[in-house]
């Protein structure tokens, strides 16, 4: 009868793909801070929509009186402010506020691509709390981004 020796491997939980390609000396962002950058945007891109709002309801107000359009002009505003803001600078007005920024999984300024998706998965339900169960949001997650603190 043949008998074989079997190792008995080591269980290792698996690795971010971030784990890899960040460096050391680059520290992520607080549950906190991802917390607070979460109320200035939404406080930040509320006004944007109002007065975006505003504007063209003042212009226009017979397509501004159904229900929708003002709901569809929140998340196209929603869009605007971090898709200008993360995609030209990595930084909303919150997180220049805390000091972080976005970043891909090379510590490089997300692609317009990544952002977009990044804004997309914003609209999945309790995303904007989803960092309080490890640091990472779903958003971060699902667009392989970061948000790090800067020096």
């Amino acid at each position: 009868m043949n008998t074989e020796t079997f190792e008995i491997e080591e269980i290792v939980k698996p690795k971010s793909v971030f784990e890899d390609f960040v460096p050391e000396f680059f520290e992520y962002a607080t549950a906190w801070q991802r917390f607070a950058n979460m109320i200035i945007d939404c406080i930040c891109y509320y006004l944007f929509a109002i007065g975006t709002l505003s504007i063209l309801y003042l212009t226009d107000k017979e397509t501004f009186e159904g229900e929708g359009m003002a709901q569809l002009s929140i998340i196209l505003c929603m869009f605007l402010y971090f898709v200008f803001f993360e995609a030209l600078i990595g930084q909303t007005i919150g997180k220049v506020i805390t000091r972080t920024k976005v970043v891909d999984h090379f510590n490089n300024k997300p692609s317009f691509s990544r952002v977009m998706g990044r804004t997309l998965c914003r609209l999945i339900p309790f995303d904007g709390l989803s960092f309080f169960s490890g640091g990472e949001g779903w958003h971060d997650s699902i667009s392989k981004t970061r948000v790090i603190k800067i020096q």
